[in-house]
Parts: C-alpha cells; structure tokens; sequence
C-alpha cells in the first residue's frame, strides 16, 4: 500500500481472537461515544452473522508494525449480488471504525486501494454511519462514492436537574403522559419498575420480546427477527455476557406480577443506550413506552450519566422528550464488474422511474377516491 501502510485481511473466525488486544487498544484511544464497537459485541456477532450465511471480514490497517485502524465489515448474499456493508449492520443502531486519531485521509486512500483489489462483493451499502465517527470521516472523504443523509438518533443531554428537564417538556404532553399513567392505575392495577435482571431470568425476557415483536409484525405480513433459529440463544449470550461485564440495562414495567414494556439498553462511557424498547399491545392506549422512558431520563439525571440514547428511529414519541437530534448516513459505491453496473443502472435510473410511477398511481387513486 501507498505510504508503507499494509492492510491484513482477517476472515476466519478461528483468528479473529488473535486481533481482540489490538482492538480494544484502538478502542480505548479512539472512545466512541457508543457502544457498539465493543469487542464483546463484535465477537458475538460475527458468530451470528457468520451462521446466518454472511461473511465476516476484519482489516487491520498498519503502518511500521503499528495498528492504525480496524475496519469491521461484512460480505451479505442479496439474491445474485454480493453486498459489502458494515459488520452486522442490520443489528448495529451506529456503523464506526475503531482508530488511532488523525489518520482518516492515510486510511480512507489505502481502504480505496484494497476496495480496487478485492473482488468478492458488486456493490457497497453502509448506513446508519455515526456522524463524528472515524468510517464516516473516512468514506466522506472517499470517491468515487455518494454519502447521504440516512436516518437519525435522538438523544437526551443530561445537564441540570430533572426538575427542570420535566419543566422543559412539552406541558400537554407531560400532562398527557401523567393522565395516562393514573388510568393505566385505575385500569390495571398498580405497576412496578424493575431494573436490575438476573442471567437466568433472559430467557423469559426474551421469550416475552419475541412475543410482541412477533404479534406486531405478523399484524403487518412481516416477521421478526427474533424467529430466525438461534437467535433467542445468541441473544441470551451477548445479553449475559454485557450483564456480567455491568454493562447491560435491562428494565421492566410489570403490572401486577406481569410484563407490560421491556427495554434493552446499554450503559457505556457515561451514557445510556436504548436499544430495544417493546410492550404489550395490550397496554399501548397508557403509552407505557413513554413512562419507561422518562424514568429511564430520571435515572441519568439520579446516577450523574451525560446522556440518554434513544439510538436509531425518529419515532414521534422520542421527539417528545425535547431531544438534540443526531443525523446518521450512509455510503454507497458500485464495483464495475457485470452484476455492479447492473445495480447501479438499476439503483440511477430504473428505481426512481419505479417510484415516480408509485407515486402517480397513488396521486391517481386519491384523486378517484
């Protein structure tokens, strides 16, 4: 590579544990301001993702013997084509790079020349790109290649006290969220809150997630993740593996001894997390999601934490708690072989004519309607 620097493809499993101190040294200099970089992250879910038929890849980008970056990614089969996206971007709220600071422009040249070598993939499609993060520096910088805004995060700043956080709401939506948790009182029954889970209670948790995500999305002709073989017990891994570490935030609201809203969340470098939030269709007219959160905001202001995550999704009830709002993108590039260009022409030209044609037929049938 160009300027000494050497880049070592890692794409077998059995040595990728050879590369965890090299990892967790760029993590600790890099500190993400996220959790998902964490090396007993990344190791359970190249397990998972490595069963599910993808195929993992590590680059360790070197100079002189010394590690620069680490670039976590992933070859998925979509149908004919070969997509290289970020590790386990499906499962990942935020896509970042583990590296020394200062070096994007040396590793985002020597990434493109790798890119130019290896042929194992026709098109790449990276989002939910962390905006302060190294990848996003990197593939900014790159081309060809488009960047674009992809979603967002909301996330709550923790400053003050909660008193004056809760005087900073919305007051009819406070109000609102007040009335419905006194009616889901007179309704149900008295509720409690519950933070702090055993490792041998995840199964019942997660069978109660799978649950509820299952009934929702089948409601849509969809299925959820949580049905795919192995994932319960992958999950229950990683879970208890973060539990161990004090690490993982799994909290509940029960109601009269059973679940009415869980949430996943992770505590890291001063911040919380959210990343699963689910609950009982049954109790969806008291918005319980809501209650959980706000005493999720209650306690980082309580425990002295900087922030409070929603991570991704700008669903209207996160707006609602008055949140700094994060834009995440995303990256896309063609490799010029025969199923690459095919994509591309497909993605430029024919996609955009499919959509305009959607939307006049939808302006049609309103119009009729």
């Amino acid at each position: 590579m160009d300027n000494g620097i050497k880049i070592t493809l890692i794409d077998d499993l059995a040595l990728l544990d050879n590369w965890r101190d090299e990892w967790e040294k760029l993590l600790c200099v890099s500190r993400p301001p996220h959790p998902f970089l964490l090396w007993t992250w990344i190791r359970l879910w190249a397990q998972r993702m490595s069963e599910e038929g993808n195929s993992p890849i590590l680059l360790a980008v070197s100079r002189g013997g010394k590690t620069l970056a680490m670039i976590p990614l992933q070859v998925r089969k979509s149908g004919l084509l070969r997509v290289l996206e970020g590790f386990a971007q499906e499962f990942c709220d935020y896509i970042d790079w583990p590296a020394l600071p200062g070096v994007e422009k040396e590793v985002g040249q020597a990434f493109s020349v790798w890119l130019k070598d290896f042929s194992r993939y026709d098109y790449i499609r990276m989002y939910n790109l962390f905006p302060s993060g190294f990848a996003h520096a990197v593939l900014s910088g790159m081309t060809p290649g488009v960047v674009e805004e992809h979603s967002i995060a909301p996330q709550v700043p923790i400053s003050g006290s909660f008193e004056d956080y809760v005087k900073s709401l919305n007051q009819k939506f406070y109000s609102d969220m007040k009335r419905r948790e006194r009616k889901l009182v007179k309704d149900k029954g008295p509720f409690e809150y519950k933070d702090a889970f055993g490792n041998d209670e995840l199964p019942e948790v997660l069978d109660t997630i799978a649950s509820w995500l299952g009934s929702r999305l089948k409601s849509k002709g969809k299925s959820s993740y949580m049905e795919r073989k192995g994932m319960k017990e992958h999950l229950v891994r990683l879970y208890g593996e973060l539990n161990d570490q004090k690490l993982l935030h799994l909290s509940a609201i029960k109601v009269q001894g059973r679940f009415a809203a869980i949430n996943v969340a992770f505590k890291y470098e001063g911040g919380l997390y959210s990343y699963t939030p689910v609950f009982d269709p049954e109790f969806s007219p008291y918005s319980i999601i809501r209650i959980l959160k706000l005493r999720h905001i209650e306690q980082c202001f309580s425990s002295g934490m900087k922030v409070y995550d929603f991570c991704l999704g700008g669903e209207k009830y996160k707006l609602e708690f008055q949140p700094e709002i994060k834009q995440l993108y995303a990256f896309t590039r063609y490799n010029a072989n025969l199923r690459g260009s095919i994509k591309k022409i497909f993605d430029s030209s024919v996609k955009p004519a499919l959509k305009r044609s959607k939307l006049a037929h939808d302006i049609k049938e309103k119009y009729l309607k």
